[in-house]
């Protein structure tokens, strides 16, 4: 894990972001009201061996590296019974996890968004299970969030931002910032 090196105001407004960017990204796909969400340590995605969708969202002074991890066979039983549909197909889980990962990419820069001016966002990246994730990690890592969704205490599914910069970054993205965007039902264009 990542020695924390911001304010706890940016600590704050990047794990309200996270948690409910990842929750509002992957409705469609999973209630995760129906399974336990609790803030995770980079130590338990690395032992969980998940498939990871990677996206990074840039601007001038800092990159925020957005992961949405996901245990590939649990998953595909549990939308399978979740939302009576047969999940066929690898491909087609990993083309909703692709979609899903565009959501929570988007969700995220919309409230990073609400501080900061001219972001820009990639396309998703799909890596294996065998991407190790202290290899993301460097000198300019300021900090790194993990949120992890559980299913009878086993990580089914988790998100992750790792902040980026050589100088010091401030959020302040307001509770109420995340009560309106619910509302707006917006689509992100990318």
């Amino acid at each position: 894990m990542t020695e924390q090196r911001v304010s706890k105001q940016t600590w704050d407004s990047l794990e309200r972001t996270l948690r409910q960017s990842l929750v509002d990204s992957v409705t469609d796909v999973l209630d995760c009201s129906q399974y336990d969400l609790d803030f995770i340590r980079e130590r338990d995605l690395i032992e969980s061996h998940m498939s990871r969708i990677l996206l990074t969202i840039s601007a001038i002074h800092f990159k925020l590296l957005v992961v949405l991890h996901y245990q590939d066979e649990q998953l595909k039983n549990l939308i399978a019974q979740n939302n009576e549909a047969n999940v066929k197909e690898n491909n087609e889980l990993e083309s909703r996890f692709l979609e899903c990962g565009n959501r929570f990419c988007g969700d995220v820069k919309r409230y990073v968004h609400e501080g900061v001016n001219h972001l820009g966002m990639s396309t998703p990246c799909q890596l294996s299970k065998k991407t190790i994730l202290s290899d993301i990690s460097d000198d300019d890592n300021l900090c790194d969030v993990h949120v992890g969704v559980s299913n009878v205490g086993q990580l089914i599914l988790a998100g992750s931002l790792y902040l980026y910069s050589k100088t010091d970054v401030e959020f302040d993205i307001p509770a109420s910032a995340f009560e309106l965007q619910n509302n707006t039902g917006e689509l992100e264009f990318f």
